[in-house]
């Protein structure tokens, strides 16, 4: 894996560990990860150079600003308290919760809508446009159909049956 993953997954990892390590009147955690946000940016500079010294690339510097956000944030922009109670709050929220699973769809979606409409339309620039939307809407939708029918269903033996004989046949069709 390249250093980009391992760069910015240690980036994400530290805010992390800043976050809930590093907040005052925090008890219960290891001492050595009690550090001041200051100590905690300056590791994470040290670790964004090392990175970017060895393979610069503009997503790492990406992966770093957010990392630093991450860390010099009050708290209350993170939990949703400085916002009120709101639609977009709301929205925001219910996207959060779905994130995952849009993660792991997205890309089948994508690669479905812009198959149809390269195959449809190749040169109409309205009709990529508007394929553009189309897959974005359908991977929201197809988030949250995975985030309440799997993410959220109770664990059952007929369900594990089904996901196994799913996964089965998903194996046998690639190798075919």
């Amino acid at each position: 894996m390249g250093v980009y993953f391992w760069g910015s997954y240690a980036l994400g990892l530290w805010a992390w560990a800043v976050r809930q390590h590093a907040e005052p009147a925090r008890t219960g955690h290891a001492a050595w990860l009690k550090v001041s946000r200051t100590a905690a940016g300056l590791v994470m500079l040290l670790v964004g150079m090392l990175a970017w010294w060895l393979e610069p690339r503009v997503r790492m510097a990406v992966a770093f600003a957010v990392a630093a956000l991450l860390i010099a944030v009050p708290g209350t922009w993170l939990t949703g308290q400085a916002l009120g109670p709101s639609r977009w709050r709301s929205a925001v929220q219910n996207l959060s919760l779905v994130s995952y699973a849009v993660f792991l769809s997205h890309f089948g979606v994508s690669l479905a809508v812009s198959a149809t409409v390269a195959w449809h339309w190749p040169r109409a620039l309205w009709a990529n446009a508007l394929g553009m939307g189309v897959s974005v809407l359908l991977s929201l939708l197809a988030g949250a159909a995975l985030h309440r029918w799997v993410a959220q269903a109770a664990p059952t033996g007929r369900r594990l049956l089904a996901w196994t004989t799913v996964f089965g046949a998903s194996v046998v069709l690639a190798m075919a």
